[in-house]
C-alpha cells in the first residue's frame, strides 16, 4: 500500500512538473479542444435557434390558419376578378378579408401601405375599432396613441396610431393604414391585393385538403397570382431543420472524437516515448503498468473536460455577444437557453469527445507492451 502511495505521489508531481517545463503539450491540446468544439458548439446553437425562430412563427401564425393572397392587377379587375373566388373558406372557419391598395399613404415623414376592411374584417379587428375611430395605423415606429394625418390619392384622413398584437404583426407585418372599403373603393381600378386569412374550425377538413383545394381553384380558371402560406411550409422546414440537427450532432460527435483521437493520441505517444525509461524503471521496481497507463488516461480525460466544459459554459454566458457576431438574433428565455448548450446534442459531443480520448491512449497502451529489460538496456 505503501508502495502504491509512493508511485501515485511520484506520478503526480512528475505530472505537474511536465505541465510547467513543457507547457506547449498541454496548450497545444487546450487549443485542438477549444477551436474544435467552439466550431461544432456554434454549428449545433445556430440550428438550434433557428428552430426555436420556426417553433415562434408557427405558434404566432397558428397550426391551424391558412392565409392566401390574391394579387389583383388593373388588367385582372375586367376578368370578373373583383369577385372573391376563395369566399367559400368561409364554410371551415372564421374568415377575415382584407384589401390591400396599390397606392401608398404619406404622413408622419412615412410611406405606409394602405389596407382597406369591410364587414367581412370586423370582428378580428374589434379591438382597434372600438378606440372610436375608423382610421388607424398599425405601427410599433410611430407613437402609441398619436392622430396623425395621412394623404391617400389626394384625400386627407386622420388615423390613430396604435400597436398591433403578436397574431396580426406576424401575418400582416409593418406600417399599415385600416380604412374603410367603401370611402376607397374606387380604389380597386388600379389593382390591389386581396388577404383572405382562415382561422380553421376543428371540424372543417384537414389544412393539407384546404391547401389542396386552393391551389385546384387557381389551376383551373388560371387567373390573377395566388400566394398561399400556412404552418405546413413551415413545420415541414421545421421538420427538415430538427433532421438536420440530428444528423449534425452525430456527424460533429464522430469528427469530433476521430480528430481529437488522432491528435492526443499521436502527443501522448510522444510524451510517453520521452519517459518511457523512467516507466520501466518504476515497472520494474513493483508499480503496475494499469496504473502508469492510468496517469496518461486521466491526464487527457482532465485536459479535455475542463477545457470543453469551460468552454461551454463561456459560450453560454457570452451567448448575446457570440450571437451578435454572426449577426442572428433569436429571443431566448434562460431555459431555453440553457438547453441548448447542454442539451442532449452536447452530452453527445462531450461523451464522443471522451470516447476519443480513452481511443487516443491506444497506441501509449501497445508502447508498453515492450519488455522491461529492453527498454533498460
Amino acid at each position: 500500500m505503501r508502495s502504491l502511495i509512493l508511485t501515485l505521489s511520484y506520478l503526480l508531481k512528475d505530472t505537474w512538473l511536465r505541465w510547467f517545463e513543457q507547457p506547449g503539450s498541454v496548450l497545444a491540446r487546450m487549443l485542438v479542444t477549444t477551436v474544435m468544439t467552439a466550431l461544432s458548439i456554434t454549428l449545433l446553437v445556430v440550428l438550434s435557434l433557428q428552430i426555436i425562430k420556426l417553433e415562434k412563427e408557427v405558434e404566432k401564425f397558428g397550426l391551424d390558419n391558412i392565409l392566401v393572397i390574391e394579387a389583383i392587377h388593373a388588367s385582372d379587375v375586367g376578368q370578373n376578378l373583383k369577385q372573391n373566388r376563395f369566399q367559400h373558406l368561409e364554410e371551415w372557419g372564421e374568415l377575415v378579408i382584407i384589401e390591400k391598395f396599390a397606392v401608398v399613404a404619406y404622413g408622419g415623414g412615412k410611406r405606409v401601405n394602405v389596407m382597406a376592411y369591410g364587414e367581412r374584417a370586423l370582428p378580428a379587428l374589434e379591438p382597434y375599432l372600438e378606440k372610436g375611430h375608423n382610421y388607424f395605423l398599425l405601427s410599433t415606429s410611430f407613437p402609441q396613441g398619436a392622430l396623425l394625418d395621412f394623404e391617400i390619392d389626394g384625400q386627407y384622413v386622420k388615423a390613430i396610431t396604435l400597436t398591433p398584437d403578436d397574431n396580426l404583426s406576424q401575418v400582416l407585418p409593418g406600417n399599415l393604414l385600416f380604412v374603410p372599403f367603401s370611402a376607397f373603393r374606387h380604389l380597386t381600378e388600379r389593382g390591389f391585393s386581396r388577404i383572405s386569412y382562415l382561422q380553421k374550425s376543428p371540424d372543417a377538413p384537414s389544412l393539407e385538403a384546404i391547401a389542396e383545394a386552393i391551389d385546384h381553384t387557381v389551376a383551373t380558371d388560371r387567373k390573377g397570382k395566388v400566394e398561399v402560406k400556412s404552418a405546413l411550409s413551415i413545420t415541414s422546414k421545421l421538420a427538415s431543420l430538427k433532421q438536420q440537427l440530428n444528423k449534425a450532432s452525430i456527424g460533429l460527435s464522430l469528427a469530433l472524437g476521430g480528430a481529437l483521437a488522432l491528435i492526443y493520441g499521436t502527443l501522448s505517444l510522444l510524451e510517453f516515448r520521452q519517459s518511457m525509461y523512467i516507466s520501466a524503471l518504476l515497472n520494474s521496481f513493483g508499480a503496475s503498468k494499469f496504473i502508469l497507463l492510468m496517469r496518461t488516461v486521466i491526464e487527457n480525460l482532465v485536459i479535455v473536460n475542463a477545457t470543453a466544459f469551460a468552454l461551454i459554459y463561456g459560450m453560454e454566458r457570452y451567448h448575446d455577444k457570440i450571437i451578435d457576431l454572426i449577426k442572428m438574433k433569436v429571443s431566448t428565455t434562460p431555459e431555453h437557453l440553457h438547453s441548448i448548450y447542454w442539451g442532449r446534442e452536447t452530452v453527445l459531443i462531450l461523451i464522443f469527445v471522451n470516447l476519443g480520448v480513452l481511443i487516443s491512449c491506444i497506441p501509449v497502451m501497445m508502447a508498453m507492451r515492450k519488455q522491461v529489460g529492453r527498454v533498460l538496456s
